[in-house]
């Protein structure tokens, strides 16, 4: 696997999704990664502690890797079956959903020439990617700003919608693979994605190697916790 171009990190803010520091083991961060998601990932869908987890005040435009996580909605095991594979290993077979996922996924940088896109591993009820803004995004129409919404707490912040952020870039996926599944199961209008998504800032190469190894283990792990998935 290639190398890709890793974000400058920003100061070290408290109000920051996951640091991870300097030194750590692959088997340290995996854990870190482990807590984390349980935190947030896992939390109960719709639950009055959902809380925005977008690090404030940083340009979510800048050149760098970005660790993406979504999750269908009400936790729908709708994108693939998780079953044994040879020794330890887990087999993924996608459902036709899954596979308008993955298809969507690859032709990111088709749509948006500034993105490559890095490991990405589909789940049954999620899925896990890196992105990675190669190149500056091209500049906004005229007419378009930067726009801000009010958080619950009262404070202003980026909607993450600016062109080109990854923002945008997750919300144009998540929008082309539910036109394309409700055309498909013949749904117009059904949700398919729980609101919002979970990022972390990819800070250094230790960081994304560690990061691309817990998307592949994701299926053997999924296997260890929950079991085949039923016919």
């Amino acid at each position: 696997m290639r190398a890709v171009g890793l974000s400058a990190a920003s100061p070290r803010s408290p109000s920051a999704p996951l640091r991870v520091a300097a030194g750590f083991s692959l088997l340290s961060l995996t854990r870190v990664l482990r807590s984390y998601l349980v935190r947030t990932v896992m939390s109960i869908p719709g639950s009055h502690q959902r809380k925005s987890i977008r690090l404030r005040g940083y340009d979510y435009t800048r050149m760098g890797a970005y660790f993406i996580t979504i999750i269908t909605y009400q936790r729908e095991h709708a994108l693939c079956r998780v079953t044994p594979g040879l020794q330890d290993d887990a087999c993924i077979v996608l459902t036709p959903v899954g596979q308008i996922a993955q298809r969507c996924w690859d032709e990111i940088p088709a749509h948006m020439p500034h993105v490559e896109v890095d490991t990405f591993q589909i789940m049954p009820d999620h899925l896990h990617g890196i992105v990675v803004i190669a190149s500056p995004p091209p500049p906004p129409m005229p007419d378009e700003e930067r726009r801000y919404g009010l958080h619950p707490d009262g404070r202003l912040m980026p909607t993450g919608r600016v062109a080109g952020s990854v923002g945008a870039i997750v919300s144009s996926y998540k929008s082309a693979v539910t036109k394309l599944v409700n055309r498909h199961r013949g749904t117009p209008g059904a949700p398919l994605w729980q609101r919002g998504y979970y990022e972390v800032i990819i800070r250094s190469t230790d960081q994304y190697i560690g990061i691309s190894k817990y998307i592949r283990d994701n299926p053997a792990a999924w296997l260890r916790h929950h079991g085949p998935s039923p016919p």
